[in-house]
C-alpha cells in the first residue's frame, strides 16, 4: 500500500473536477491507497470554502490522513516549490523568481 501526499492546488483541481486530479485520486481510492495532505492544506481549503460548502469539504478532507510539519518537511517543500514553481499568472508579480518588467502593457506600474 502506498501513501500519496497531495497539495492544496491538486485538491482544488479535484474539487473542480479536473480529469488529471480526479483520475488519480479516484484510482487511489479504488486501490485502497492512503491519501494524505498537510494540516496547512486543510486550513487553506477550509479558508476558501463558500457558505454551504463547509460540510461537503470537511467530508472530503476526512478521507485524508494529515501530516504535521517539521524542519525537514518544510525545507524539502521549499526546495520542491522552488524547483517546480509555476509561473505566476499575474503579469506584474514582483517576486524574485518572475520576469517583472514595468512599463509593459497598458497598466504599467
Amino acid at each position: 500500500m502506498k501513501n500519496f501526499l497531495f497539495d492544496t492546488n491538486f485538491l482544488i483541481d479535484y474539487l473542480k473536477d479536473k480529469p488529471e486530479a480526479t483520475s488519480l485520486i479516484d484510482h487511489c481510492l479504488k486501490e485502497g491507497q492512503i491519501l494524505t495532505c498537510s494540516f496547512i492544506c486543510k486550513v487553506e481549503l477550509l479558508s476558501g470554502a463558500r457558505p454551504g460548502e463547509e460540510k461537503v469539504l470537511q467530508d472530503f478532507l476526512d478521507a485524508f490522513d494529515r501530516i504535521g510539519l517539521n524542519d525537514n518537511i518544510a525545507e524539502a517543500a521549499g526546495r520542491y516549490m522552488s524547483l517546480y514553481r509555476k509561473k505566476p499568472r499575474h503579469q506584474y508579480c514582483r517576486c524574485d523568481h518572475c520576469s517583472f518588467s514595468p512599463g509593459k502593457g497598458s497598466n504599467s506600474l
